[in-house]
């Protein structure tokens, strides 16, 4: 029952997940990972994290040297550090990959399409681009109307605080 649990809850996850043994060989992945990472699920089992990085840069997929992502994933990943990264596909999508060491060796890799979440940053960077920010309030010059946010004196002598608008 609870290898049913497991498989339910990777096979209806929203993000790709793919885990490699300490050899750098995948041993387990969902069907999310094999689909964002436009591969045929029948050719990732046993595939080495080379092999996978060679096929992407012949896909056009991904721009670094595979053997120099080969190296460096698996110098960090002895040593115990996972990584998060940004990549750019070449078909315009934007994937969050975090690659966590496990204990016993290899490492679990998550693939999230934050596309839309890029999307959303820069049009509210574009936004915020138009705003005039004056002591007394924040306003936004559009073509059609002009929006003027005024403080509450809590925040009256403060600067607004957009990190939490930006990494939205």
């Amino acid at each position: 029952e609870e290898k049913l649990k497991l498989n339910a809850a990777l096979e209806n996850m929203s993000q790709g997940l793919c885990m490699f043994d300490a050899g750098g060989r995948i041993v387990l992945f969902n069907p999310r990972y094999a689909e964002m990472m436009y591969i045929a699920p029948e050719t990732l089992l046993n595939s080495t994290f080379l092999e996978l990085m060679r096929r992407h840069k012949e896909a056009g997929q991904v721009f670094d040297d595979p053997e120099e992502l080969n190296t460096s994933t698996l110098k960090q990943i002895s040593e115990g550090r996972g990584k998060t990264k940004i990549v750019e596909r070449a078909d315009g999508r934007v994937h969050q990959i975090v690659v966590q060491p496990m204990t016993t060796g290899g490492w679990v890799a998550t693939v999230e399409d934050i596309t839309e979440r890029r999307i959303s940053q820069e049009r509210l960077r574009s936004v915020l681009g138009s705003c005039r920010f004056t002591p007394r309030a924040v306003e936004l010059h559009e073509a059609e109307a002009i929006l003027v946010c005024v403080p509450t004196p809590l925040t009256r002598n403060r600067e607004p605080d957009l990190g939490p608008l930006l990494a939205a």
